[in-house]
Protein backbone atom coordinates (compact mmCIF):
# COMPACT_ATOMS: atom_id res chain seq x y z
CA UNK A 1 0.00 0.00 0.00
CA UNK A 2 0.78 3.42 -0.74
CA UNK A 3 1.17 6.91 1.32
CA UNK A 4 -0.31 9.30 -0.13
CA UNK A 5 0.92 12.44 0.76
CA UNK A 6 -0.44 15.84 2.05
CA UNK A 7 -0.03 18.84 0.48
CA UNK A 8 0.40 22.67 1.52
CA UNK A 9 -3.00 23.65 1.66
CA UNK A 10 -3.65 20.27 3.61
CA UNK A 11 -1.27 21.15 6.66
CA UNK A 12 -3.37 24.02 8.25
CA UNK A 13 -6.87 22.08 8.04
CA UNK A 14 -8.09 21.64 11.48
CA UNK A 15 -7.91 17.47 11.16
CA UNK A 16 -4.13 17.32 11.00
CA UNK A 17 -3.72 20.24 13.34
CA UNK A 18 -6.17 18.40 16.09
CA UNK A 19 -4.13 15.15 15.22
CA UNK A 20 -0.82 16.71 15.75
CA UNK A 21 -2.30 18.62 18.99
CA UNK A 22 -3.24 14.65 20.44
CA UNK A 23 0.02 13.73 19.25
CA UNK A 24 1.99 16.26 21.59
CA UNK A 25 -0.73 15.81 24.14
CA UNK A 26 -0.37 11.75 24.25
CA UNK A 27 3.42 12.29 24.35
CA UNK A 28 3.39 14.61 26.76
CA UNK A 29 1.27 12.49 29.38
CA UNK A 30 2.56 9.27 28.86
CA UNK A 31 6.29 10.89 29.28
CA UNK A 32 5.86 13.36 31.48
CA UNK A 33 7.28 16.36 29.04
CA UNK A 34 6.00 19.73 28.21
CA UNK A 35 6.19 20.18 24.89
CA UNK A 36 4.33 22.89 22.76
CA UNK A 37 3.15 21.94 19.23
CA UNK A 38 3.56 24.57 16.40
CA UNK A 39 3.00 24.01 13.22
CA UNK A 40 2.66 20.39 10.48
CA UNK A 41 5.48 20.84 8.44
CA UNK A 42 4.60 17.62 6.15
CA UNK A 43 2.80 14.46 6.14
CA UNK A 44 1.25 11.34 4.15
CA UNK A 45 -1.55 8.81 5.11
CA UNK A 46 -2.44 5.27 4.31
CA UNK A 47 -5.52 3.52 4.31
CA UNK A 48 -5.61 0.68 6.65
CA UNK A 49 -7.95 -2.07 7.37
CA UNK A 50 -7.99 -0.99 10.81
CA UNK A 51 -8.29 2.60 10.17
CA UNK A 52 -6.31 5.18 8.12
CA UNK A 53 -2.27 5.99 8.82
CA UNK A 54 -1.03 9.13 9.26
CA UNK A 55 2.30 10.15 9.35
CA UNK A 56 3.48 13.78 10.35
CA UNK A 57 6.62 15.89 10.71
CA UNK A 58 5.38 18.51 13.08
CA UNK A 59 7.06 21.30 14.59
CA UNK A 60 7.12 21.02 17.94
CA UNK A 61 8.80 23.86 21.18
CA UNK A 62 10.53 22.56 24.42
CA UNK A 63 10.45 24.91 26.53
CA UNK A 64 13.34 26.94 25.72
CA UNK A 65 15.10 24.93 23.72
CA UNK A 66 15.13 25.76 19.69
CA UNK A 67 12.10 24.21 18.18
CA UNK A 68 12.65 21.11 16.35
CA UNK A 69 11.02 18.42 14.44
CA UNK A 70 9.68 15.14 15.43
CA UNK A 71 8.03 12.19 13.47
CA UNK A 72 5.10 11.18 14.85
CA UNK A 73 2.71 8.13 13.81
CA UNK A 74 -1.10 7.82 14.89
CA UNK A 75 -3.69 5.89 13.82
CA UNK A 76 -7.43 7.03 13.13
CA UNK A 77 -10.03 4.14 13.89
CA UNK A 78 -12.23 5.90 12.00
CA UNK A 79 -15.24 3.33 12.98
CA UNK A 80 -13.85 2.84 16.21
CA UNK A 81 -14.70 3.99 19.55
CA UNK A 82 -15.45 7.51 20.99
CA UNK A 83 -11.61 8.13 21.37
CA UNK A 84 -10.35 6.87 17.77
CA UNK A 85 -6.87 8.28 18.10
CA UNK A 86 -3.89 6.03 18.89
CA UNK A 87 -0.37 7.53 19.06
CA UNK A 88 1.95 4.80 17.97
CA UNK A 89 5.59 7.09 17.79
CA UNK A 90 6.65 10.03 18.40
CA UNK A 91 10.40 10.90 18.10
CA UNK A 92 13.03 13.36 17.75
CA UNK A 93 14.25 13.51 13.93
CA UNK A 94 17.99 13.67 14.11
CA UNK A 95 19.99 16.82 12.54
CA UNK A 96 22.05 14.89 10.38
CA UNK A 97 18.82 13.59 8.46
CA UNK A 98 18.24 17.05 7.61
CA UNK A 99 21.83 17.66 6.68
CA UNK A 100 21.75 14.77 4.53
CA UNK A 101 19.23 15.69 2.48
CA UNK A 102 20.18 19.40 1.97
CA UNK A 103 20.80 20.12 -2.10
Amino acid sequence: MKFLRLGIPYRTQPYWINTAEFAVSSYNKDEKKNLVFESVVKGKTRYEVTGLYIVLVIKVKDGSLPSANYDVGVRDKYAGPADPLHLIYFRKRPLKFYLDNVQ
